[in-house]
């Protein structure tokens, strides 16, 4: 039994130093002194009451509780539940005519928080006037709205307003206002918000004074977004742009071509500001405006725009290695390019500063063009566009050929019966025909030379299995001339 009570009474001693410990940092904390709360009696309403206090030397802010008297001390009203104030005074409004409260302030600053005030009672007067009557909202826009209420009894009423958007758990900022007239605008609001909103009145001399009227709702519209300029403007597309608009779950883009709507665009649903509408004609005007959507409600239509896709732009060819070079001659090569009506040839001496005659945008509709009248043993390059109507690509790649070097002219090697086969080939080729002492260069597209053998006559095979796939061109030199064949080897 003596065990037990030495236990009980150290687990006391430990439990009584903790918590003295505790209290101690907690009044560490306050250093700041307690504020000395008024109450304001002159203006005490129906509605409202004014409380003061003096400033806290240190403190840069203060924050108030009110709950109603006999009331738990927990179950503060929700505007008052810890509410900053920046002033030496505080209106406590949103109360019940004829009712007490209590309220008690405490002094702030970043660090510290004071003891808290005095706690002061405040009964509100009984409302002894009618109350306002309230209109309906008017004026009805995404971020204000107008409201209107019948006048007092008494000499020069002042009506207060209070609008909430949570049940009067906090209120509009700017709010409550005071006013002489029997309106007033309530701005800077959220659109498709639904707000509460009442009004009380009294005269001036505070001899008449009503409750609150009754409280009626209204929702803020939903706006429209601001359509914006269309960009990444194609030939098949546009992107569509526009602002974000608050309290939306999504938009709707309306797209219409011809005076109709486009199919898969009326509407089409989109989560995010901007959309790309493909699968259009090239030089047309489309249209498109956009709604905002908020569940199943939808806003008015933003501002049209028009845009215009551009023309079909063909794609840029690729030039490719020149073939059959000879003396005076060559033919230039290409790939055909996706949207093109024909091609434009441009031949050069002088890297393009100036044109072969008849070469400076020559119009061809094949993928190959034999350039003749050449200087031997001379470097030319060619380019080319693609067009479409009147649509040009950018220039191709450029290609370097260079004629070959003086001889006797090509077709007296033809009367030699120079046969080279097979074309295609594989791994061998085989040539009969040579004269004595022939020379064989053999070069790839590009211009690489891949082999060379002298001192040939009669017939040879040669062994190109090193080769890659592609075009070759062989250049065979004899006393009689020189030839060049294209061949093409394909494994």
């Amino acid at each position: 039994m003596k065990n037990k009570l030495t236990k009980s009474l150290f687990y006391a001693t430990i439990y009584a130093f903790l918590l003295l410990f505790a209290t101690a940092n907690t009044f560490a904390e306050k250093n700041l002194d307690a504020p000395v709360l008024n109450l304001d009696t002159e203006y005490v309403y129906v509605n409202q009451f004014r409380v003061s206090w003096d400033a806290v030397e240190g403190a840069t802010h203060y924050k108030i509780w009110v709950n109603v008297w006999d009331a738990d001390q927990g179950d503060y009203l929700p505007l008052y539940n810890g509410k900053i104030i920046t002033s030496n005074f505080a209106w406590v409004f949103n109360l019940s005519p004829n009712t007490s409260y209590e309220c008690h302030i405490r002094a702030y600053n970043d660090t510290e928080e004071s003891p808290s005030s005095n706690y002061i009672q405040a009964t509100t007067f009984p409302a002894n006037i009618a109350a306002p009557v309230l209109e309906a909202a008017t004026d009805i826009t995404s971020d204000s709205f107008t409201i209107s209420w019948s006048s007092i009894e008494g000499t020069q009423p002042v009506y207060n307003v209070l609008v909430s958007k949570d049940d009067f758990q906090t209120l509009v900022p700017g709010l409550p206002v005071f006013t002489e007239s029997t309106s007033l605008v309530i701005s800077g609001l959220e659109p498709y918000t639904n707000y509460k909103f009442k009004v009380n009145g009294q005269d001036f001399q505070g001899e008449n004074m009503s409750s609150f009227s009754e409280t009626l709702n209204v929702t803020t519209v939903l706006p429209p977004p601001i359509a914006l300029e269309a960009t990444d403007v194609m030939h098949d597309r546009f992107t569509a742009n526009w602002t974000s608009v608050v309290n939306t779950t999504g938009y709707n883009l309306w797209v219409v071509y011809n005076q109709q709507p486009l199919e898969g665009y009326w509407p089409l649903a989109v989560s995010d500001t901007t959309y790309t509408v493909t699968g259009l004609e090239s030089e047309e005007t489309y249209t498109y405006l956009v709604t905002s959507v908020a569940g199943a409600h939808s806003s008015d239509f933003s501002d049209a725009i028009e845009v215009t896709t551009t023309p079909l732009i063909p794609d840029v060819p690729v030039a490719l290695e020149g073939s059959d070079i000879t003396l005076t001659a060559f033919t230039a090569n290409w790939e055909a390019a996706d949207n093109a009506d024909g091609y434009l040839l441009y031949v050069s001496q002088d890297n393009f500063t100036t044109h072969l005659d008849g070469y400076d945008g020559k119009d061809i509709s094949g993928l190959s063009e034999n350039i003749t009248e050449l200087e031997p043993e001379t470097t030319y390059k060619y380019r080319l566009k693609a067009y479409k109507e009147d649509v040009e690509s950018d220039y191709s790649n450029t290609i370097e050929v260079t004629t070959t070097d003086p001889g006797t002219s090509v077709a007296i090697m033809a009367e030699a019966n120079i046969s080279i086969y097979p074309n295609p080939a594989q791994n061998h080729i085989y040539i009969e025909g040579l004269e004595t002492n022939s020379t064989i260069d053999i070069y790839s597209i590009t211009g690489a030379k891949m082999m060379q053998l002298v001192n040939l006559s009669g017939s040879v095979s040669l062994d190109v299995s090193s080769f890659g796939n592609g075009i070759y061109i062989i250049k065979i030199k004899a006393s009689n001339g020189v030839v060049s064949r294209k061949i093409l080897i394909n494994e």
